[in-house]
């Protein structure tokens, strides 16, 4: 178990419905749904999301391709922007017509310009409840602890810890404790109590960087 001391200054307390049934390029996020080269620290964050188009993000060669919303407790996408200190307790009901994608803290991770390292820490995600109705059994929902997608190599997530991931759903449904995709660095992370999905990852379903601890 961390143990790191949350600096905490305001709090954000919210009930979110989203309509759109079309959009390709959405963000549900019960804080920021897109944030470029910012820094954005100090907040407890409890909110119950619905939404009818959450969906997902994938990395071509040259691109990033999204499908549907993607739908996060803090930030939906994340591109060049540091996150520090946040408390995150997420209720989600989603239901759609491709693919969903959901996570407790971002949606998915880009940099951009490749200049500056991007730094997600002294994050705690406690109770991540997620309800998915799907119309296809051929389309795989992708919930996630922390982050659903790190598509950059200088990307750090540390000092997280997440706290009971549940996700009931109606077709197939990949839970994991700290990311679906990972390119970046995962170091000092706890992962405490229950997750149940269809596909279950303690940590990282797909990885392609690194996950340490240090000394």
């Amino acid at each position: 178990t961390l143990n790191q001391e949350l600096l905490i200054s305001s709090s954000v307390n919210s009930s979110i419905y989203a309509d759109d049934i079309t959009s390709t390029r959405g963000a549900v996020s019960a804080f920021v749904g897109g944030a470029t080269g910012s820094d954005l620290s100090g907040y407890t964050i409890k909110s119950n999301i619905t939404a009818k188009n959450s969906g997902s993000v994938t990395k071509t060669q040259n691109d990033y391709t999204l499908y549907g919303t993607t739908v996060a407790g803090i930030l939906g996408r994340n591109t060049n922007t540091n996150l520090e200190n946040f408390v995150v307790e997420l209720s989600v009901n989603a239901r759609n017509y491709e693919n969903m994608t959901i996570a407790g803290a971002v949606g998915y991770v880009v940099n951009s310009s490749a200049t500056q390292p991007i730094s997600i820490k002294n994050i705690q995600v406690n109770n991540l409840f997620v309800k998915l109705s799907t119309y296809t059994y051929t389309k795989l929902g992708t919930v996630s602890g922390v982050v659903v997608g790190v598509f950059d190599a200088d990307t750090t997530i540390e000092n997280v810890q997440v706290n009971n991931i549940l996700v009931e759903c109606m077709g197939t449904a990949q839970a994991s404790g700290v990311a679906n995709t990972n390119h970046g660095t995962i170091k000092n992370v706890s992962v405490n109590g229950l997750i149940k999905g269809t596909v279950v990852a303690g940590f990282v379903n797909t990885n392609h960087g690194t996950i340490c601890f240090d000394d």
